[in-house]
């Protein structure tokens, strides 16, 4: 065992300089884990750093350690992109046509069905032999693996089977049961199996929710000591200066992944319209931002034209992550809206922390029960609206506030809002690895290496 802290090896697909909100869960625990006696190493893949991506990554004394990646995922789908390129030509009759069609449909199938649990499953080998000597270089205590991608839980067992030493599953996102990740059916079979087989190994399984704690351990069959909850948080140092002053006009603002079937925004669309029809809100004292991104998000501006909002509603693209704060902190109202359908309940987004801590209101379209609803109401960082009823009156009362005094007061409880910051968060996951440190010590476990 190490002298002095202990040393936990965090095993993480996404580090910088690659970016992605997925992210910043794994950097925050490595940011504030030395805080609480545990020394964090990183185990990610080897990637580029370029110029435009340099200032992402952490200031920190954090040993990072890159190994290589088979990009497999890729590899299928350079092979089918030949292929297509063949059937150019060769479109003339109907066996050729035909052909063609079902190249085109390959790559994504076979990724599918072939690349199991996922397209990352190309660095498993490779980080499995880093991470031994990592491990036994280092003098590793513990061992996290986060997802997704759920290779990480792979890599995360068989150190722990190597080495004989605790390791604990962090994920994100739901494995089986994601409901961001469409799958074919026997292959969501498949992954539920791989799901019990891999997880039943870890001495515990954490997650961001507790609607999702509940559904993990429903399907491992375990209790509340397997699989424990630690949320999303904010980090207060990351919003910098910016500081709200009021808008000339009532800025209502949306940043991050948006999805077009499952967070809708007509609704909220035509409300303003009635609104601003009924002469209840002056269509040049109010504008609606929307800062989005993600492969399903909806064309805002054309919906906005589609309800004569235009001037009022804008599709700005996405930002990134610094930039994203600074616009949430000066915005007079900050969106959320909660995901509709399989996995929602569960469902908290960790832009849903970043808007309590940028100290703006919120307007959220969710109902008034569940996880979402109980994180506002604790600290009165805004008002729920989940029907049209209760959306007009909110925006209205937002609306003449910010015209009767130029700006939207923001009344949270700031000792509550405490308690949701990224520090905290470490600290929590910190207690849970010393418990489970504690627990190994117990029962006599030992760290030790396996004949190759």
């Amino acid at each position: 065992m190490s002298y002095g802290k202990r040393k936990v090896l965090i095993i993480s697909y996404v580090w910088p300089p690659m970016e992605g909100v997925g992210l910043m869960r794994a950097m925050k625990f490595v940011k504030y884990l030395p805080e609480n006696g545990w020394e964090p190493i990183v185990l990610t893949i080897k990637a580029e750093k370029s110029a435009a991506q340099a200032g992402s990554i952490p200031s920190c004394d954090t040993k990072v350690f890159r190994s290589d990646y088979r990009d497999v995922a890729g590899e299928i789908k350079r092979l089918f992109s030949v292929k297509r390129a063949r059937c150019g030509n060769d479109g003339h009759n109907e066996a050729a046509r035909k052909g063609c069609e079902k190249s085109r449909r390959s790559p994504s199938f076979i990724r599918e069905m072939v690349l199991i649990p996922d397209d990352q499953i190309g660095w498993y080998k490779f980080a499995v032999d880093e991470g031994r000597k990592i491990v036994g270089r280092e003098g590793v205590d513990l061992i996290i693996s986060t997802s997704p991608p759920e290779t990480a839980h792979l890599i995360g067992r068989a150190l722990k089977k190597a080495f004989n030493i605790p390791w604990v599953a962090d994920l994100r996102d739901l494995w089986s049961e994601d409901h961001f990740r469409e799958r074919p059916f026997i292959k969501k079979l498949v992954l539920r199996r791989i799901e019990k087989t891999v997880l039943k190994d870890a001495d515990r399984v954490v997650t961001v929710s507790e609607p999702w704690a509940e559904t993990l351990r429903l399907s491992l069959g375990a209790g509340k000591n397997k699989v424990e909850v630690i949320e999303n948080g904010f980090d207060e140092e990351d919003f910098g200066k910016a500081v709200y002053g009021g808008n000339k006009k009532f800025t209502i603002s949306y940043t991050g992944k948006l999805h077009a079937d499952k967070q809708p925004v007509a609704g909220l669309f035509k409300i303003l319209k009635d609104l601003i029809g009924e002469g209840r809100i002056d269509r040049d004292r109010i504008q609606v931002d929307f800062y989005v991104m993600g492969y399903a998000k909806p064309d805002i501006s054309e919906m906005a034209r589609s309800y004569g909002l235009n001037g009022v509603v804008f599709e700005h693209g996405m930002v990134d992550y610094k930039r994203s704060l600074e616009i949430q902190r000066v915005s007079d109202v900050l969106l959320f809206i909660q995901w509709q359908g399989r996995g929602g309940d569960g469902w908290y987004s960790a832009k849903i922390y970043d808007y309590i801590g940028s100290g703006r209101p919120i307007l959220a379209l969710a109902g008034k029960r569940g996880i979402v609803a109980d994180l506002i109401s604790e600290t009165s960082s805004g008002i729920m609206a989940e029907d049209e009823v209760s959306l007009r009156e909110a925006l209205l009362k937002l609306y003449c506030e910010h015209v009767e005094n130029g700006f939207v007061k923001y009344a949270g409880n700031e000792a509550n809002i405490a308690n949701h910051s990224r520090k905290m968060r470490a600290r929590k996951l910190a207690a849970l690895l010393d418990s489970v440190i504690t627990k190994g010590l117990g029962d006599g476990s030992v760290r030790k290496v396996k004949d190759e």
